[in-house]
């Protein structure tokens, strides 16, 4: 069935594109002034059953006013192709929720000129002037488009918006263009099945195209290396020079002085949008593509190779190495959800699917509560319990051994409140011991605190014998570098949680344990393309690498920004001490800990390192709290251990 001109239209606005639109007011209320930046359509699958296309139109960019202010920018809509009635419509989206459709803004209405509307082929080149009309209270808006199509391809158009009524009187003109094709990044033919360009062959061509284009997505491959995709669908390998990677002093450069850059190749599947993530415990680095394309870099023939093609454009992944009873073998599970639909899917596949043997056992299915945006997810594979996390602060147990019942697995538990209504940013299995079980979960969120929840797992004595999670929480902390927590992982050479988000324009690596800063960079804040790399050697070291300007920057250090001589205690003279029960573990004595307080309002944790030589042997602080917002009066653990009590002034008691 042939394409109508509405609907080649629609399509052809799909992508991203520059925009310079100028703002003329005949009213010195309102600014008159240019504004420039970037839009972009990202198709999604349609969120009305009358629609069979939909667009989420999101600009963003900088307005600088004729009288030389300068602020950022930014709008978004739907645009939607209904097939019945051959038209476009644009809707508003919600103000709290920046992708649903909210109600509707104008439908674009094409000429009666335009008398092609249902040929089946296009003229190599013409003009489509389209208008509309939307009165919003007593002010009128009316919107006209023109737009040049060649070959069906369209490279440029306007919108220009009349606004009139008693307290507007403006007109905004808007230029839109797509950069055109580079003459070296040709097709190669001997790509799979994702189309792939040529590597430009000097290393100053590489440099000039890295900027004029957008970095988006990063991750490390190693310590010293990372790959990143950029707008134009371009996958970058970036490896970091001896300046940047070999000091630990402070380091903010320009890709051109701290970065070797190579080409891996370029991906229509990739242009626009797309998400790049690492498995959990494995090397395995996964992509999703705008189409709905998964696909991995296989570092052995350097090419993005194909995985499977998703349902739609993908808003979440997450990938994890499982374990397999064949050691030559690597299994993956992946996690994916979906643009307006409300389920994750989990998908399981090997080795064999990497050279093109897809796997064609049906996904699991995770029904996603109402309202839920996926933002951070972890599988306990001895458990078999998936966790996800919310924007909203919610969290959902499923568990997987269920999925032979149904083809739809509800959540098992579901809490919330654990971060109060802020998004769950991290959700991650503690580390346990050999032959232990894993029973212990880490969460982080925007609000500020992390805590550690003990998981058990209870089955109820009902017919279908269900899974219920009950979740307490053992452990509660908020770090004093700022409110977004974005990130976790555990030194396990030596024994300690490391942390970073951001506080305010900063990014920040604080030391849990040890309740220290070791890592501190300004950014300009967490709206922009980052990564963070925490070195697994037990150095406090790591690198972040961030966009800012269209320009990559990297930090990088071997070790903690500073090294502390000598660890203190409190800062105030101790008031209380007390030493816990010996904690007992399968008959055999385990541990034993000491806690102080102070009159500098805090409480530390300490443990007994005994050698021989008792010169040698130390305290350790394990950990600090600072609740009280008085001095420590009185310390005393409960009979078994497990619970710590304190008193300061003022009746204080936690």
């Amino acid at each position: 069935m042939s394409k109508s001109l509405c609907e080649h239209v629609f399509d052809a606005l799909g992508g991203t594109w520059n925009i310079n639109r100028e703002i003329k007011s005949a009213l010195p209320t309102s600014p008159s002034g240019q504004f420039s930046g970037e839009a972009r359509f990202d198709r999604r699958p349609p969120t009305a059953l009358a629609f069979e296309k939909e667009y989420l139109y999101v600009e963003s960019g900088k307005f600088i006013t004729d009288q030389s202010l300068k602020f950022p920018a930014t709008r978004r809509y739907v645009y939607r192709y209904q097939q019945a009635s051959d038209s476009i419509t644009a809707w508003f989206v919600k103000p709290d929720d920046n992708t649903a459709v909210d109600y509707l803004f104008h439908e674009i209405r094409l000429d009666d000129g335009n008398e092609l509307s249902t040929h089946d082929s296009l003229p190599a080149s013409f003009v489509i002037k389209a208008n509309s009309y939307h009165l919003c209270g007593k002010d009128q808006y009316t919107p006209t488009y023109i737009l040049q199509l060649t070959e069906g391809h369209l490279e440029q158009w306007k919108l220009v918006y009349s606004v009139k009524g008693p307290q507007k009187d403006y007109t905004a003109e808007a230029s839109y263009h797509k950069e055109r094709k580079i003459d070296d990044l040709k097709p190669n033919a001997e790509c799979s099945a994702i189309p792939r360009s040529q590597k430009p062959n000097e290393p100053t061509a590489l440099s000039h195209l890295i900027k004029k284009d957008n970095l988006r997505s990063y991750v490390f491959l190693t310590d010293d290396s990372f790959l990143v995709t950029t707008a134009q669908g371009r996958v970058l390998i970036g490896t970091l020079l001896p300046s940047a990677s070999n000091t630990p002093r402070y380091e903010q450069a320009a890709i051109e002085t701290t970065v070797k850059w190579r080409l891996v190749g370029q991906y229509e599947t990739l242009k626009s949008s797309s998400i790049i993530t690492r498995a959990n415990g494995s090397d395995l680095i996964l992509l999703g593509g705008n189409d709905g394309t998964m696909s991995f870099y296989d570092r052995s023939v350097d090419r993005i190779l194909p995985i499977r093609h998703l349902k739609a454009k993908l808003a979440f992944l997450y990938a994890l190495k499982l374990h397999c009873d064949h050691p030559e073998i690597q299994a993956h599970g992946v996690l994916a959800v979906y643009l307006g639909i409300p389920a994750a899917y989990v998908y399981k596949f090997s080795d064999d699917d990497h050279h093109g043997n897809n796997d064609t056992r049906q996904p699991t299915m995770l029904s996603l509560p109402a309202y839920f945006i996926v933002t951070s997810s972890c599988y306990l594979p001895e458990l078999r319990i998936w966790v996800l996390g919310s924007r909203s602060g919610v969290i959902a147990f499923y568990d997987k051994s269920m999925s032979h019942h149904a083809s739809m697995l509800e959540p098992c538990s579901i809490f919330t409140d654990i971060h109060g209504q802020e998004a769950i940013t991290v959700i991650q299995s503690v580390p346990y011991r050999d032959g232990d079980q894993p029973s212990h979960v880490l969460t982080a969120g925007r609000d500020g605190h992390y805590a550690v929840h003990k998981i058990v797992v209870k089955s109820t004595s009902t017919l279908n014998e269900e899974t219920v999670v009950v979740l307490k929480t053992v452990h509660c902390s908020t770090p004093t570098f700022g409110p977004n927590i974005e990130g976790a992982a555990f030194d396990n050479q030596r024994q300690e949680l490391i942390m970073w988000g951001f506080r305010s324009k900063e990014f920040v690596v604080w030391n849990a344990t040890k309740d220290m800063e070791t890592m501190s960079v300004d950014c300009g804040g967490a709206h922009r393309n980052w990564c963070y790399r925490s070195r697994k050697d037990g150095s406090n070291g790591g690198t972040f690498v961030w966009t800012k300007a269209s320009v990559c920057h990297v930090h990088s250090q071997i070790e903690a920004s500073h090294r502390v001589i000598s660890s203190g205690g409190h800062g105030r003279e101790i008031k209380a001490m007390a030493t816990s029960p010996v904690l007992m573990k399968d008959n055999r004595a385990e541990t034993q800990y000491t806690a102080t307080g102070a009159e500098d309002t805090t409480i530390r944790i300490w443990s007994f390192n005994e050698q021989r030589d008792e010169s040698k042997s130390t305290f350790r602080c394990l950990g600090t709290f600072g609740k009280h917002t008085t001095g420590i009066q009185q310390l005393r653990w409960s009979a078994d251990g497990s619970l710590l009590f304190s008193a300061a002034g003022c009746e204080e008691f936690f």
